[in-house]
């Protein structure tokens, strides 16, 4: 018969009824613990980080590609920001278009402001897409999109 221990181990429940002699428990303590299951279990590479990357530079890219005009520092102006589905409180309350909670946390305003956002996005996704997985990690970032288009408008 075996027990669960700390982390998922297995060990039998009748060395579990019995006391450890006492190097034994001396050499355990000094043992470095492991890592959770959940934690050493997804590795590898983020793929959903760099693919969020991606299509976020593609619709930054058709931003400035479809644009109406071009801002300071080829950046898309504000016509064209807000003809791509920026937030506007009047557009937004008064004419209804509630679309633009979801489709506000796509765009940029310029280069730096992507970069910016994407190194960000590189090194929190390299980090929480391997603790919490891919599911709860996009999850977060629709959050946390809605939760910026919520402060925008207040």
């Amino acid at each position: 018969m075996q027990a669960a221990t700390a982390f998922g181990k297995l060990r039998s429940a009748a060395a579990s009824a019995s006391p450890a002699p006492m190097a034994a428990i001396s050499a355990t303590q000094s043992e470095a613990p492991a890592a959770p299951a959940a934690v050493s279990r997804k590795s590898g590479w983020p793929f959903l980080t760099f693919g969020l990357i991606a299509v976020l530079g593609f619709i930054y890219w058709a931003e400035l590609h479809f644009g109406f005009e071009q801002g300071r520092n080829s950046a898309p102006d504000i016509v064209s920001l807000t003809a791509f589905g920026g937030l506007d409180g009047s557009l937004v309350f008064q004419s209804g278009e509630w679309w633009r909670i979801f489709t506000a946390p796509l765009l940029h305003g310029s280069l730096s402001h992507y970069l910016g956002n994407a190194l960000a996005l590189l090194f929190a996704g390299m980090i929480l897409e391997r603790l919490i997985g891919a599911s709860w990690f996009a999850a977060l970032f629709v959050i946390a999109g809605l939760g910026g288009a919520a402060g925008s408008l207040a």
